[in-house]
């Protein structure tokens, strides 16, 4: 038990320096904003995710309405 008790030490240590667990977001607010601006304008998703750095099916899993999104 040992071993429990010193991952948790170590997990609430990192928090208290403000870490936080996991992977960063691949998209961020103003990412998916711009992505949605593109579409707007009449870019091809595929077009829009190459330029913001996310593969097609990250693309339409983080911006809902990735197909047709209205202005």
């Amino acid at each position: 038990m040992l071993f429990g008790y010193a991952t948790r030490a170590g997990l609430n240590a990192a928090r208290t320096r403000g870490r936080k667990r996991g992977r960063r977001p691949k998209m961020t607010e103003s990412k998916k904003k711009a992505a949605r601006k593109l579409l707007a304008g009449g870019t091809l998703p595929r077009a829009v995710a190459e330029d913001l750095g996310a593969s097609v099916a990250t693309f339409y899993r983080l911006v809902p309405g990735g197909k047709s999104v209205a202005p």
